[in-house]
């Protein structure tokens, strides 16, 4: 990690003074197909710059602690590489069911018995200094996406979030589900979208482009280029400003931070 934005990539975790979610491994074996998962549990916040360095330490060793426990989770965290002088991070939980909120352990607990309770209580005081925070759930959306065979947090992320107008969730998604298959058709890359299923805006959907590294995006169609093949550039560029017409989009940059992640699996 090389800035304070990368280092503290997390600020979602500021509830896991409390609580880690118990989800299903990150990794994948070799030649089974990993779907996405059904949920994400998503926690959003912001580090003041000064305080950067002591929280994405007390995550490290949380994070430590859990690979270490036989109770301990599995999450990804990414750092928001675009955007103000504080750092924003999401770390995100995958859950199969809604059901596994039921099974989280207790964060403190791990801990302390992995840290001892003197390191314990300075960890978990740092975790405290992850400032404003949000958390959602986010249930996929198969007719949307288009996602790879394996399932994997990949280094990068593009971010596309898009605000639906208010009654026009519908329209927007029935002319979402034709390009959709359009692009499906003439394999135009991989994507995952996921709605709000708790503790966020219904009326917002996340596109996540994942990609390995900055050469890849050089490869990504335009969707217009890729409609146009299909429907000609006419009935193309009426289907994307139908899509822009309902519709608002803004996209940001993440990077993957392993430090700040456990994706140990048991």
């Amino acid at each position: 990690m090389t800035s304070v934005g990368r280092t503290m990539m997390s600020t979602t975790l500021s509830f896991a003074v409390v609580f880690v979610v118990l989800v299903s491994p990150l990794h994948v074996v070799a030649q089974e197909p990993s779907p996405p998962p059904a949920y994400l549990f998503v926690i959003e916040s912001k580090i003041a710059s000064e305080d950067a360095g002591d929280w994405a330490n007390a995550v490290s060793a949380m994070a430590q602690s859990h690979a270490k426990h036989p109770d301990g989770n599995s999450w990804a965290t990414y750092s928001k590489l675009t955007g103000g002088p504080d750092e924003t991070v999401r770390t995100f939980f995958p859950l199969d069911k809604m059901g596994n909120l039921d099974e989280w352990p207790n964060n403190r607990r791990i801990v302390t018995e992995v840290m001892g309770k003197d390191s314990a209580r300075v960890i978990l005081s740092d975790l405290e200094l992850a400032g404003e925070s949000s958390e959602r759930i986010l249930s996929w959306s198969e007719k949307l996406s288009h996602p790879d065979v394996q399932f994997r947090p990949a280094p990068y992320a593009w971010v596309v979030e898009v605000q639906v107008a208010e009654g026009q969730m519908t329209e927007y998604a029935a002319l979402a589900q034709r390009l959709v298959e359009i692009l499906k058709e003439n394999r135009a890359g991989t994507w995952m979208v996921y709605g709000s299923a708790l503790g966020g805006d219904r009326s917002t959907l996340y596109y996540f482009y994942l990609f390995d590294k900055f050469a890849d995006v050089d490869g990504w169609p335009s969707r217009l280029d890729v409609a146009s093949e299909s429907l000609g550039a006419a009935e193309a560029a009426r289907l994307l400003a139908a899509l822009e017409a309902v519709s608002q989009t803004t996209t940001s940059l993440w990077q993957l931070e392993p430090e700040l992640s456990q994706r140990e699996t048991r």
